[in-house]
């Protein structure tokens, strides 16, 4: 069953054939989401420590595209990432964002960084706004042979710096800027299929400060968050013995199960006891979310899905 669930969702992928060429606009892979409450000139040299780590774990010159501070997408150069991860801390502007991909330029790839950054300086209007990382990996990287060296690397990631909440595994992957209009409502169409897999939406960041806005197989709450939940021991009480826990310095990791979920409603979803015993956790820190993509069944249904 599993198995088959995984070759069904590695079919989904969105192919538009322009004038221009022929372009993948979204895809599904694996995705780990990182939420910061610190503004994107503080978060810098975090972003650039983040990249160093993620480019020591994938294939060496996986990146082959970058998109340019005017949304163009170019071949990727080393020397023009450095420039950018420079102009975070330097420039005047409410929001910038970095991303990266594997695919050819506007292409969505196996492999992608993606950089959501904010000055938080709208607290009155968004109090709960925050700084996001998205780094995303081909579907094979949560094999049952790869999996143990992927929670590995989401710990060491969670350890560059004090992050508010985030999550890790299967995700619809698209490129933000480049495809929007079109990957957006397709994921919505797809995404009821399969209620495990993360529709990464990058508005998600407005509601992130101190709040999950998605659980997954790997799900990750900072000390805030866990002291709001009553503590470790509290929330181990609370969750079947199948679901691991990780403590580390920077929070705690959350792993539903040894297999990662996809929930894919046509089989059943029967792989998804654990994720909803997680949901049912951090539904009492669980943000207030807005979808703006999508038919008004979805908008409504998505975030309280695993409820």
């Amino acid at each position: 069953m599993v198995a088959e669930d995984l070759l069904a969702l590695d079919s989904e992928r969105l192919q538009l054939k322009m004038r221009s060429g022929e372009y993948c606009a979204a895809r599904t892979g694996v995705a780990l989401v990182l939420y910061y409450g610190k503004s994107m000139g503080e978060l810098a040299p975090v972003v650039a420590k983040l990249v160093e780590l993620y480019f020591s774990a994938i294939p060496p010159g996986a990146i082959r595209s970058m998109q340019s501070a005017s949304g163009v997408w170019r071949e990727f150069v080393k020397q023009n990432l450095s420039i950018r991860m420079r102009k975070l801390a330097a420039e005047d502007m409410d929001y910038d964002s970095i991303h990266l991909s594997s695919g050819e330029p506007r292409n969505v790839g196996d492999h992608g960084f993606h950089f959501f950054g904010t000055d938080l300086s709208h607290f009155d209007i968004s109090p709960r706004e925050a700084c996001c990382c998205v780094l995303e990996f081909p579907l094979a990287e949560l094999s049952t042979e790869r999996r143990e060296r992927f929670e590995d690397f989401v710990a060491a990631a969670t350890e560059v710096e004090a992050f508010e909440s985030g999550y890790a595994g299967y995700a619809f992957k698209h490129l933000a800027r480049a495809w929007r209009d079109q990957a957006m409502p397709w994921i919505s169409q797809r995404a009821p299929r399969f209620l495990g897999v993360d529709i990464s939406n990058d508005q998600f960041s407005r509601a992130a400060r101190r709040r999950v806005v998605n659980v997954s197989w790997i799900t990750l709450l900072g000390h805030p968050l866990i002291k709001e939940l009553g503590g470790e021991a509290c929330i181990r009480a609370q969750l079947s013995p199948e679901i691991r826990l990780r403590g580390l310095a920077s929070g705690l990791v959350i792993i539903a199960g040894d297999v990662p979920p996809i929930g894919d409603v046509t089989r059943g979803a029967q792989d998804l006891q654990l994720l909803k015993e997680v949901a049912a956790l951090t539904r009492p820190v669980r943000a207030s979310l807005q979808i703006g993509f999508g038919s008004q069944a979805f908008r409504r249904t998505w975030p309280t899905r695993l409820d």
